[in-house]
């Protein structure tokens, strides 16, 4: 059985702030990646949420990619796989030349 853990868990793992973890929550669920919630309502996370919030971490230290930007290529790329198996420097470059690509095209229309 999967432990759920605590926003504040998170934030202990990730060695990040408490509020980032609720910030991030609500754009992944809006953007389709939805985080567990118990009957209150709390958040509740998977070890497959952390390595994803992991990911989005670290690809938003890349000087272009925005938060949004970072999860909506994960919420694109999510089908089932297994995150953490996955190296991020490699999803980077693909992820750069994504989003010059859709720029481009948004630029072109």
């Amino acid at each position: 059985m999967n432990k759920i853990h605590s926003a504040k868990e998170v934030s202990v793992f990730l060695g990040i702030q408490n509020t980032i973890v609720r910030k991030y929550s609500p754009l992944l669920d809006k953007s389709g990646y939805h985080i567990h919630k118990n009957d209150l309502g709390h958040r509740g996370f998977f070890d497959k949420d952390v390595i994803v919030l992991r990911k989005i971490i670290d690809l938003t230290r890349h000087p272009d990619m925005s938060l949004e930007d970072a999860i909506n290529v994960f919420v694109s790329m999510d089908s089932g796989i297994d995150m953490s198996k996955h190296d991020t420097k490699r999803y980077m470059r693909k992820i750069i030349g994504y989003l010059k690509s859709s720029r481009t095209l948004k630029n072109n229309n």
